[in-house]
């Protein structure tokens, strides 16, 4: 279909007391581990797609990310595990409710 993805993981920015604690900025190793983990995820899948991980507002950020690509169509994911847990995530009804294009949740 020609369609152009764009996937998009939001590390959340860790606590300010843990972050002062640490002498090495956790966000950058959040970041690169993320960015690493879906490189061969897509690898895998034989799949090209733009990557963008970011650390902030998981809604904030999804939402940005979103809008600069011109998204016309944003796809969820869900929790593996079973039952009430297994449903969404707890951001979705925020990043549903601000998005400005159709949301699916897999």
């Amino acid at each position: 279909m020609g369609a152009q993805f764009l996937v998009i993981h939001v590390t959340e920015a860790p606590r300010p007391f843990v972050a002062e604690a640490l002498a090495v900025d956790p966000r950058i190793e959040l970041v690169e581990r993320a960015t690493d983990e879906i490189a061969k995820l897509l690898s895998k899948l034989k799949m090209q797609a733009e990557v963008a991980v970011v650390s902030g507002s998981v809604t904030e950020e999804t939402y940005n990310r979103a809008m600069e690509f011109a998204a016309d169509l944003l796809i969820i994911g869900r929790h593996a595990a079973k039952g009430i847990v297994g449903r969404l995530h707890p951001h979705a009804y925020a990043i549903i409710r601000q998005s400005l294009c159709p949301v699916i949740s897999i």
